[in-house]
C-alpha cells in the first residue's frame, strides 16, 4: 500500500500575506520583502533562503518573481525555498524552476517537487526524465522512486504505469549508465513486474548487475527469486555473493542440491551461506553428500561439511 509521505506538509491556508504572528515576525517579514528585491545578490539570497520558513502568499509570490533573478544563487535559494514551504501553492514556482538554464537550479526544483508528493508533480517529474544534463535525469528517477502515492486517488494506477514507463525508458535508452543503474533501482522500489524482463537483462552488465540483483530482491515474485537462483551459479563471485545473500534474507527456498554444490564454492562468503542454507533445509538425506565432502581436499570444504554433519547429528 503506498501512503502519502510523512514529511509533506498539508496544504497551505495563502489567504494571508504575511505571518500571524508578533510585531517583530511582521516587521522582520516586511524587511526580508524588501531585501529580496534590493541590490547586492548575496541580500537577495539571503532573504530568499529566509522566506522559506515563511508559509504565506506573500512570501511565495516573492520567490516565485526570485526566480527570474540575474543570480544563480538567488534562483537556488529561491527554488529551495519553495520546496521548504512544501504546500501545493508552491508547484507553479517549482514547475517553473525546472526550465531554468543552471542544472543546479532545476536539482532544487526536483527535490522540491519530491518533497510535495502529490499527484500533481508526477506529470512534472515525468518531464524531467528526458533533461539534458545527466544529473538531473538521476535526481529525477530518485525523486520518483521516493514519492509515495496516496493509495486512495483513482488515478494511482495510471501514474504508476506512466514512472514506470518512463523509467524502462530510461532503462533501455539512457546513454548514461549511471542513469540506467538508478532507473534499476527505482523499478525495483517500485516492485515493477513489467520491469522483469530488463532487470534480469541487466544482470548480464557488468556495472548493472547488482543494482538489478537488488531489485529482484525487491520485487519478489516467483520469477524474480527464480532469477536470483539461476544466479546462484553466476561465473562472477560478486553476483554470486549478492544473489544467495538476497535469497538468504527474504528466506527463499534455495535448491538443496544447489545449496551442496556452493558449499564447495571458490568464494568463502558463497560457501559459507550455502552451509547455512544446507543446515537450515529438512528435506532429503543429504548425509552421504556431506560425508563425501568430508574426503575433499579442501579443508575448507571438509570444516563445512563437518559443521552441516554435526547439526544434522544433533537433531
Amino acid at each position: 500500500t503506498r501512503v502519502k509521505s510523512s514529511h509533506v506538509q498539508t496544504k497551505v491556508d495563502t489567504t494571508n500575506l504575511n505571518l500571524i504572528s508578533s510585531k517583530d515576525s511582521i516587521l522582520d517579514t516586511a524587511k526580508i520583502f524588501e531585501m529580496i528585491e534590493g541590490k547586492g545578490y548575496a541580500k537577495r539570497a539571503r532573504a530568499a533562503e529566509e522566506l522559506g520558513k515563511i508559509v504565506s502568499e506573500g512570501s511565495i509570490s516573492r520567490l516565485v518573481k526570485a526566480l527570474d533573478d540575474k543570480s544563480k544563487q538567488v534562483r537556488i535559494k529561491a527554488t529551495t525555498s519553495l520546496g521548504e514551504i512544501a504546500s501545493e501553492a508552491s508547484i507553479y514556482g517549482l514547475a517553473k524552476a525546472t526550465t531554468d538554464s543552471s542544472y543546479r537550479v532545476r536539482r532544487a526544483a526536483i527535490l522540491g517537487l519530491q518533497r510535495i508528493g502529490t499527484e500533481d508533480v508526477i506529470s512534472i517529474l515525468i518531464s524531467m526524465t528526458e533533461d539534458r544534463h545527466s544529473k538531473i535525469r538521476i535526481a529525477t528517477v530518485n525523486a520518483l522512486g521516493a514519492i509515495k502515492l496516496d493509495a486512495s486517488t483513482h488515478l494511482i494506477d495510471t501514474m504508476i504505469t506512466n514512472i514506470t514507463i518512463s523509467l524502462l525508458r530510461l532503462a533501455i535508452e539512457d546513454e548514461n549508465l549511471n542513469v540506467k543503474l538508478n532507473a534499476i533501482k527505482t523499478l525495483g522500489y517500485l516492485q515493477s513486474e513489467e520491469a522483469l524482463p530488463l532487470i534480469i537483462e541487466a544482470t548480464k552488465n557488468s556495472y548493472l548487475a547488482l543494482a538489478a540483483v537488488e531489485a529482484l530482491e525487491k520485487i519478489r515474485t516467483k520469477a524474480a527469486i527464480n532469477a536470483l537462483i539461476s544466479l546462484v551459479s553466476d561465473e562472477r563471485a560478486e553476483l554470486r555473493l549478492s544473489a544467495i545473500e538476497n535469497l538468504e534474507t527474504m528466506g527463499a527456498d534455495i535448491p538443496i542440491s544447489l545449496c551442496l554444490e556452493k558449499m564447495q564454492d571458490k568464494d568463502y562468503r558463497v560457501a559459507f551461506i550455502a552451509t547455512r542454507a544446507v543446515m537450515r533445509q529438512e528435506t532429503g538425506d543429504i548425509t552421504n553428500d556431506l560425508l563425501k565432502m568430508i574426503t575433499s581436499q579442501d579443508s575448507n570444504v571438509r570444516w563445512r561439511a563437518a559443521m552441516a554433519l554435526g547439526k544434522i547429528d544433533s537433531e
